[in-house]
C-alpha cells in the first residue's frame, strides 16, 4: 500500500476478507458460490499518519486458521492444494482465492474521506492442477520514499 497523493493520509483504516470461489457441477451444469472469511490476524489494521510517497506493508498470515458463520475452521495454507481445506466429501471442479482489501482514510488536505478497494489474487485449483499467484515480499527500513508508483514492484 502506498501513499501517491499530494497530501498525507490521516487515521487510514484497513479490512481484509479471504473469498473463496467454487465452481461443481450439479446436472453437468457450473454452480458457482463464494465464501467470504474475515481476516483478523494481519497487521497493520489503522495508520495513524501515511507521508506522501510512503510505502506500508500490510502482512497477512500465509497460515491461518479461518471461520464465519457457515464454515468453523478453514485452514488458509496458500501454497498448499486448495482442496485439502475443504470440507471433507465436497469436490469442487476449481477454486479461486483471493484477499479483498478495503482501505479508508481521511485526506489531510482536503479533509475528504477516501476509500479504496483492491483484490488480491492469491491461488487457484483446478481439478489437481494448482498455481501460486503469490510472490514473496520482504519488510523495508522507513523512511522509504518512492518518486514513481511505477517503482513501487522493487519494493514489494
Amino acid at each position: 500500500m502506498s501513499n501517491f497523493y499530494v497530501a498525507d493520509l490521516v487515521d487510514v483504516t484497513i479490512n481484509i476478507s479471504l473469498t473463496v470461489e467454487e465452481t461443481h457441477l450439479t446436472n453437468g451444469q457450473p454452480d458457482q458460490f463464494r465464501t467470504y472469511f474475515e481476516v483478523e490476524n494481519f497487521t497493520p489494521h489503522r495508520v495513524l499518519v501515511m507521508e506522501q510517497r510512503m510505502p506500508w506493508s500490510i502482512a497477512v498470515p500465509a497460515d491461518s486458521l479461518l471461520s464465519n458463520s457457515k464454515v468453523r475452521g478453514y485452514l488458509f495454507h496458500p501454497g498448499k492444494l486448495i482442496t485439502d481445506s475443504i470440507a471433507p466429501g465436497k469436490k469442487p471442479e476449481s477454486v479461486k482465492r483471493s484477499l479483498q482489501i478495503l482501505i479508508q482514510g481521511t485526506d489531510a488536505r482536503s479533509y475528504s474521506h477516501f476509500v479504496i478497494q483492491k483484490t488480491m489474487q492469491i491461488d487457484e485449483q483446478n481439478g489437481a492442477e494448482y498455481k501460486l499467484h503469490l510472490h514473496k515480499g520482504a519488510f523495508k527500513s522507513l523512511p522509504l520514499h518512492i518518486e514513481k508508483a511505477e517503482d513501487i514492484e522493487q519494493y514489494v
